[in-house]
């Protein structure tokens, strides 16, 4: 079958697919691939996240999808799905989903909406004492599930191939 290749949201990891998705495509016979992207998981740039550009990620995937055996489907969730919309401007793909994609507008109008209707909430989440790239994260999390939920200590990429894990390449 055509290989997977998971790539995550902002403020997440490969560890999310590797946890959520990986085992259960390769029990049904999909090489199923995740990413970190740089300064996610433990991809190196997080010193500098702040100023990485989308088109970026978009070299990120486009590195990753080079090294596997053929193209494959892309599956992309929230900032993931915005980045493998702008891949698909530049590179082909056996196929694409998206997963609660950001639209290829952006998120500022949404951000601007929770910023309004929910000012004090907004202030909070921006300002705790957690690294600058989850602070808003926290809030969005606690506002939709009432609890912040993160993990950072998955490795970078992890490869699942017929349920075996094969290792994780340098990127």
């Amino acid at each position: 079958p055509t290989p997977l290749l998971f790539i995550h949201a902002a403020w997440h990891g490969a560890w999310c697919s590797d946890e959520h998705f990986l085992p259960y495509f390769a029990q049904h016979g999909y090489a199923s691939y995740a990413l970190s992207l740089r300064g996610h998981g433990n991809s190196p740039g997080q010193e500098r996240l702040r100023w990485t550009r989308i088109r970026e990620y978009v070299d990120d995937v486009a590195y990753v999808v080079a090294q596997l055996p053929a193209p494959p489907v892309l599956i992309g969730h929230s900032m993931g799905g915005f980045v493998t919309q702008k891949y698909l401007e530049k590179y082909a793909a056996a196929g694409a989903i998206l997963l609660a994609s950001i639209p290829p507008t952006g998120v500022l109008k949404t951000t601007l909406n929770i910023m309004r209707h929910h000012p004090i909430p907004f202030l909070k989440g921006r300002f705790l004492d957690f690294e600058p790239q989850l602070r808003l994260a926290c809030f969005v999390i606690k506002a939709v599930t009432g609890k912040a939920i993160f993990r950072q200590d998955r490795a970078d990429v992890t490869i699942v191939v017929n349920g075996c894990r094969t290792g994780s390449p340098d990127h």
